[in-house]
């Protein structure tokens, strides 16, 4: 696999992993505030760092 092939398809996957874990974190805290109030800061924070961590993780399988 070239190397310009392999750079676009990882920024391709870095965007739309970010774009899917937005979305479906505005999800989460549109429910979140629907069934009990306003979602907390530390919820939002644990989101974001699952999805960071797999995101690090799919880098590393791809990668090696």
């Amino acid at each position: 696999m070239c190397p310009e092939f392999s750079a676009l398809f990882f920024f391709c996957f870095c965007f739309f992993f970010f774009l899917f874990s937005f979305l479906l974190s505005l999800r989460l805290l549109a429910k979140s505030q629907d069934a009990s109030g306003p979602c907390t800061i530390q919820s939002e924070a644990s989101l974001s760092f699952k999805a960071w961590n797999k995101l690090e993780n799919a880098t590393r399988h791809i990668l090696n």
